[in-house]
């Protein structure tokens, strides 16, 4: 779905995690996605240039 395979996904989320990965807490309710479901919601999403 995302056009990446297993481990360029995961590579691509171990990436984000050391960049912004601090800042990806719970503030209040909890997160529903997560950061990898995030990262690959994203990259579905650019993919299909919606």
């Amino acid at each position: 779905m995302t056009g990446l395979d297993d481990g360029q996904l995961t590579d691509l989320v171990a990436r984000v995690h050391e960049v912004c990965g601090e800042r990806f807490v719970s503030r209040g309710r909890p997160i529903a996605l997560g950061l990898f479901r995030s990262v690959a919601m994203v990259v579905c999403l650019l993919r299909k240039n919606l």
